[in-house]
């Protein structure tokens, strides 16, 4: 599995944030087209790091093998294992999961 980077940019004015290279090969997709670094906004890191946490606890229909979704009674146990607030990560988890069985069930065809 790929190393995934994880890099804090800083603009002109201090404002700080996060970019993450090789989000893809660090989770097993093919590359974006013209791939670029994912910029991410600071307020969203928590819910990132979250997502990150939870890597483990995607569930496959047992039939196709596609994703299904995320297990949030293990996803709970990882964010707290993390040291992350389950009330304040979960809105944000939800959107990634959804944006990512988004793009595998497009990708499935």
């Amino acid at each position: 599995m790929a190393e995934l980077t994880v890099a804090l940019r800083l603009d002109a004015r201090g404002n700080a944030s996060v970019v993450l290279k090789n989000v893809d090969k660090a989770l097993g997709l093919p590359p974006p087209p013209e791939a670029e670094p994912l910029i991410l906004m600071p307020e969203n890191l928590d819910a990132v790091l979250a997502y990150y946490a939870c890597q483990t606890q995607w569930q496959r229909n047992d039939y196709t093998g596609r994703l299904r979704g995320l297990d949030y009674a293990g996803c709970r146990a990882a964010v707290a294992g993390a040291r992350l607030k389950w009330r304040e990560v979960f809105d944000g988890l939800r959107v990634i999961e959804m944006e990512v069985l988004r793009v595998s069930a497009e990708d499935a065809g």
